[in-house]
């Protein structure tokens, strides 16, 4: 099952149970303030997520996700916030349960790898 599948099945589960909240626009520009605070281009972020969880992002696709001009699939939204330490919780994205419950479930599909 490709990470994409992967990642739609949870979203669904998580829009079935009420788990996965409206993101605001807050965390698009919080994301540009965090690149920007670690000293990096659009291009070093895009090489350290391949490198660090095997997802390919665009620097086009994360300067629109910075600008929000385009909406953050589930999937990368929480590799960017696990990648800068954000909270989502503080964005009122999802709550703590469905948060680990993603990343437990998405550290045991790139296991099976």
């Amino acid at each position: 099952m490709e990470l994409a599948v992967f990642s739609m099945f949870l979203l669904i589960n998580y829009l079935n149970k009420g788990l996965l909240m409206n993101c605001q626009n807050t965390f698009q520009s919080d994301l540009k303030q965090h690149r920007l605070s670690s000293g990096l281009s659009l291009k070093a972020l895009s090489n350290q997520i391949k490198d660090t969880y095997g997802i390919d992002i665009s620097t086009s696709m994360l300067f629109r996700y910075e600008n929000d001009a385009q909406s953050i699939p589930f999937n990368i939204l929480w590799v960017l916030s696990d990648f800068f330490n954000i909270d989502l919780n503080k964005h009122k994205v999802i709550n703590s349960a469905s948060s680990k419950a993603f990343k437990s479930a998405l550290i045991e599909y790139n296991n099976k790898k």
